[in-house]
C-alpha cells in the first residue's frame, strides 16, 4: 500500500544535487518523493502514463526529467521501476512491523539491479532492520541466485566487460529518449559507443539537446531540420555555442494564446497551457 505521506527536509533547497537539476526536474523529484504510487522504501513501479497524467506533461518531458535526475545522482530507474536514492535517510522505518511490511511490498523487485541500491540504503540508514531485507518474505533465496543455473565460470575481466557494456547501453538509452528525432537508432548507437561518454559528458549532451530543441531550426516544419542523431553525435553538436542573447530570443514570453501550438520544450508555453487547462 502506498505511504500516506513522505518527509521532505527543508535542507533540500540548499542541496547541491537538487539545485543542479533543471526546474521541471526538481518538480518531478518532489513528485517522486510523495506521489500516491510510491511506498515506504522509495523503490516502486511507476508507469509513465500515471506520471504524465499527474504532472500534466508530455512523455518526452518526463523522460528528460528522469535522465536529468539520474545524472545528478538523485534517482535511478529501470523501465517503469523507480528508485529514489537515500529515501530512507529522511523516511526511516518506524518499527519492525513497518520494515517487514515494506519487505513484502517490494519482494517483486528482489532480482532487479535497483534492489541492491535499496539494500545499501537500509544498511546505511536503517541497519537495525537489515536482517529483514537479506531474505524478504514471499521472495526467493537471494544467496543461491548465482548457483541456480550452475556455478559461473566468468572471469573478473568478463564480468567487468559485461558491466561496462550494460552501463554504456543505459547511457545510450538516456540519450535516445531525450533526442527528438528517432531515426536510424543503430547508427546512433554506433556513434555513441565510439565516443564512450561518461556521466558528465552525457549530462552535457542532454543539456545541449534540451537547449537546441528550443531553437527555431529544430522546431521549423515539424522538426524537419533536426539532424539525425548519428550526425549530431559525429559532428559533436553538443559543443555548439549558444549565446545568452540567442537563448533568450528562443524563450521570449508568449503573450497571445490564439493559434499557439503546444511545445513541451518551452516552459512558458507549457505553463500557459496548464494555466488554461488545455495541455
Amino acid at each position: 500500500m502506498p505511504s500516506r505521506y513522505s518527509k521532505i527536509q527543508s535542507t533540500i533547497w540548499t542541496s547541491d544535487k537538487f539545485n543542479a537539476a533543471k526546474e521541471f526536474s526538481q518538480k518531478v523529484y518532489l513528485y517522486l518523493l510523495c506521489c500516491p504510487h510510491g511506498n515506504s522504501a522509495g523503490l516502486y513501479r511507476l508507469p509513465e502514463g500515471y506520471a504524465m497524467t499527474d504532472l500534466k506533461c508530455s512523455q518526452q518531458r518526463y523522460q528528460n526529467a528522469l535522465s536529468d535526475l539520474k545524472s545528478v545522482g538523485l534517482v535511478e530507474h529501470d523501465g517503469d521501476i523507480v528508485m529514489v536514492k537515500q529515501f530512507l535517510k529522511f523516511n526511516p522505518f518506524m518499527n519492525p512491523k513497518h520494515a517487514r511490511g515494506t519487505c513484502t511490498e517490494i519482494a517483486e523487485f528482489i532480482n532487479n539491479p535497483l534492489y541492491s541500491l535499496l539494500y545499501k540504503d537500509v544498511e546505511t540508514f536503517c541497519i537495525e532492520y537489515i536482517e529483514e531485507f537479506s531474505k524478504p518474505k514471499n521472495s526467493i533465496d537471494t544467496v543461491s541466485i548465482q548457483y541456480q543455473n550452475g556455478i559461473s565460470t566468468e572471469t573478473k575481466t568478463e564480468t567487468k566487460t559485461k558491466t561496462e557494456t550494460n552501463t554504456a547501453h543505459t547511457r545510450f538509452e538516456s540519450f535516445w529518449s531525450s533526442y527528438p528525432k528517432k531515426k536510424a537508432k543503430g547508427d546512433a548507437e554506433k556513434a555513441f559507443n565510439k565516443i564512450k561518454p561518461d556521466d558528465v559528458l552525457l549530462k552535457t549532451m542532454l543539456d545541449a539537446i534540451d537547449a537546441q530543441s528550443r531553437s527555431p531550426d529544430w522546431k521549423k516544419d515539424g522538426g524537419q531540420f533536426i539532424p539525425y542523431p548519428a550526425t549530431w553525435l559525429n559532428q559533436k553538436r553538443w559543443e555548439d555555442e549558444i549565446t545568452k542573447e540567442k537563448r533568450e530570443s528562443w524563450e521570449r514570453p508568449v503573450e497571445n494564446y490564439d493559434h499557439l501550438v503546444y511545445d513541451p520544450f518551452r516552459t512558458d508555453v507549457v505553463n500557459l497551457f496548464e494555466k488554461e487547462g488545455k495541455s
